[in-house]
Protein backbone atom coordinates (compact mmCIF):
# COMPACT_ATOMS: atom_id res chain seq x y z
CA UNK A 1 0.00 0.00 0.00
CA UNK A 2 2.93 2.47 0.19
CA UNK A 3 3.49 2.18 -2.90
CA UNK A 4 0.55 3.33 -4.01
CA UNK A 5 0.19 6.23 -1.81
CA UNK A 6 3.73 7.33 -2.81
CA UNK A 7 2.34 7.04 -6.73
CA UNK A 8 -0.88 8.80 -5.63
CA UNK A 9 0.94 11.54 -4.41
CA UNK A 10 3.02 12.04 -7.86
CA UNK A 11 -0.31 12.15 -9.37
CA UNK A 12 -1.48 14.86 -7.54
CA UNK A 13 1.30 16.79 -7.61
CA UNK A 14 1.73 16.42 -11.50
CA UNK A 15 -2.49 17.42 -11.89
CA UNK A 16 -1.89 20.57 -9.32
CA UNK A 17 1.47 21.83 -11.24
CA UNK A 18 -0.85 21.79 -14.46
CA UNK A 19 -3.20 23.92 -12.86
CA UNK A 20 -5.80 21.65 -11.51
CA UNK A 21 -7.72 21.47 -7.98
CA UNK A 22 -7.32 17.95 -6.64
CA UNK A 23 -9.69 16.73 -4.07
CA UNK A 24 -8.54 13.24 -1.86
CA UNK A 25 -11.68 11.01 -1.55
CA UNK A 26 -12.07 9.76 1.79
CA UNK A 27 -12.81 6.09 1.69
CA UNK A 28 -14.41 6.45 5.66
CA UNK A 29 -17.09 4.36 7.08
CA UNK A 30 -20.64 5.41 5.66
CA UNK A 31 -19.22 6.59 2.62
CA UNK A 32 -20.44 5.58 -0.58
CA UNK A 33 -17.71 2.05 -1.70
CA UNK A 34 -16.14 2.50 -5.33
CA UNK A 35 -15.58 6.04 -5.77
CA UNK A 36 -12.16 6.84 -7.16
CA UNK A 37 -9.35 7.98 -5.15
CA UNK A 38 -8.78 11.51 -7.05
CA UNK A 39 -11.15 14.28 -8.38
CA UNK A 40 -9.71 16.48 -10.66
CA UNK A 41 -11.44 20.16 -11.25
CA UNK A 42 -9.59 22.66 -13.85
CA UNK A 43 -12.03 25.54 -15.88
CA UNK A 44 -14.51 22.58 -17.03
CA UNK A 45 -13.56 19.55 -16.81
CA UNK A 46 -13.54 17.03 -14.14
CA UNK A 47 -12.34 13.51 -13.84
CA UNK A 48 -12.46 10.49 -11.65
CA UNK A 49 -8.84 9.08 -10.69
CA UNK A 50 -8.49 5.15 -9.29
CA UNK A 51 -4.78 5.13 -8.42
CA UNK A 52 -3.39 1.42 -8.16
CA UNK A 53 0.10 0.37 -7.54
CA UNK A 54 0.13 -1.80 -10.54
CA UNK A 55 -2.49 -2.94 -13.43
CA UNK A 56 -3.62 -6.00 -11.73
CA UNK A 57 -3.99 -4.59 -8.25
CA UNK A 58 -7.29 -5.62 -7.20
CA UNK A 59 -10.58 -3.63 -7.54
CA UNK A 60 -12.68 -2.86 -4.74
CA UNK A 61 -16.55 -3.38 -5.14
CA UNK A 62 -17.84 -0.71 -7.25
CA UNK A 63 -14.88 1.06 -8.60
CA UNK A 64 -15.41 -0.56 -12.16
CA UNK A 65 -18.59 1.09 -12.20
CA UNK A 66 -17.37 4.60 -10.95
CA UNK A 67 -14.51 4.78 -13.06
CA UNK A 68 -17.01 3.93 -16.27
CA UNK A 69 -19.46 6.33 -15.30
CA UNK A 70 -17.00 8.60 -15.01
CA UNK A 71 -14.94 8.00 -18.38
CA UNK A 72 -18.85 8.22 -20.55
CA UNK A 73 -19.51 11.96 -18.65
CA UNK A 74 -16.19 13.10 -18.56
CA UNK A 75 -12.53 11.17 -18.14
CA UNK A 76 -12.08 8.09 -15.61
CA UNK A 77 -9.40 5.96 -15.61
CA UNK A 78 -7.77 3.64 -13.16
CA UNK A 79 -4.03 4.77 -13.34
CA UNK A 80 -0.77 2.80 -11.74
CA UNK A 81 2.93 3.28 -12.90
CA UNK A 82 2.41 1.33 -16.08
CA UNK A 83 0.20 3.27 -17.73
CA UNK A 84 1.13 6.24 -16.18
CA UNK A 85 2.97 8.09 -19.12
CA UNK A 86 0.06 7.21 -21.56
CA UNK A 87 -2.64 8.78 -18.97
CA UNK A 88 -0.29 12.09 -18.81
CA UNK A 89 -0.36 12.61 -22.39
CA UNK A 90 -3.80 12.11 -22.86
CA UNK A 91 -4.24 14.63 -19.46
CA UNK A 92 -1.83 17.28 -21.32
CA UNK A 93 -4.14 17.36 -24.47
CA UNK A 94 -7.37 18.02 -22.29
CA UNK A 95 -5.80 20.64 -19.83
CA UNK A 96 -4.07 22.73 -22.66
Amino acid sequence: MAAESKFQKEVASWLRKKGCRVIKQDPAIGKQKGIPDLLVLKEGFWGMLEIKAAKNSAHQPGQDDWVAWADDNSYGKFVYPGNWEQIKEELEEILR
